[in-house]
């Protein structure tokens, strides 16, 4: 019968397992937050973009001589659209500035 051999790690591969777990999840906790980001950047465009539509209604329901509120509200509406669909992180880009 075979018996199994008892592998002794030294310092130094313990240490170096250590540091490529770390950057293993370092990597991974990177990936989750730009996700995360750009979840929120979606969810924040969808925001603008649904408050702009809704004061723009409000105050047209009240009165159609309102409806002139459109050229201050439309692009506000066209911004939050676009920062619901770009694939692009505004808050990463403005910090690389």
């Amino acid at each position: 019968m075979k018996r199994f051999q008892v592998i002794q790690w030294s310092a130094d591969m313990k240490r170096g397992y250590r540091n490529a777990k770390g950057l293993m999840t370092r990597e991974k906790q990177d990936q989750i937050f730009a996700k995360n980001a750009m979840l929120r950047q979606k969810i924040a465009g969808c925001l603008i973009a649904i408050a702009a539509l809704a004061i723009w209604f409000c105050l047209t329901a009240y009165d159609v001589i309102q409806i002139w509120w459109g050229v201050e509200l439309f692009p506000l509406m066209i911004v939050g659209f676009w920062l619901m669909l770009t694939s692009r992180n505004i808050r990463k880009e403005m910090k690389e500035l």
